[in-house]
């Protein structure tokens, strides 16, 4: 499985993403446990607005779209990890 997080916008708009290959790392249980704690079935909380980000994710199957405002919990610790420990892509 592999994890992407793209982030949009900021003052000058640009568009930096990072991608983790699951199976690649040295804990992928621990990674599929972060993915499944994520509430990827709530709708999408996309509210940007001046000089704000946004943050598109995938894991698997799933994908949603948050404003940085809305990036709290396991969804914050997920884009932390992959920032972290995954590569930049793009």
């Amino acid at each position: 499985m592999k994890v992407n997080v793209l982030r949009s916008g900021g003052f000058a708009g640009l568009t930096t993403a990072w991608e983790v290959r699951v199976d690649e790392q040295p804990d992928p249980a621990q990674w599929v446990q972060l993915v499944d704690s994520c509430p990827w079935n709530d709708p999408d909380k996309c509210s940007p607005g001046q000089d704000r980000y946004v943050y598109e994710l995938k894991a698997g199957p799933h994908r949603t779209m948050l404003g940085e405002e809305y990036l709290q919990g396991p969804w914050r610790v997920l884009v932390d990890r992959v920032r972290a420990d995954g590569r930049r892509v793009g």
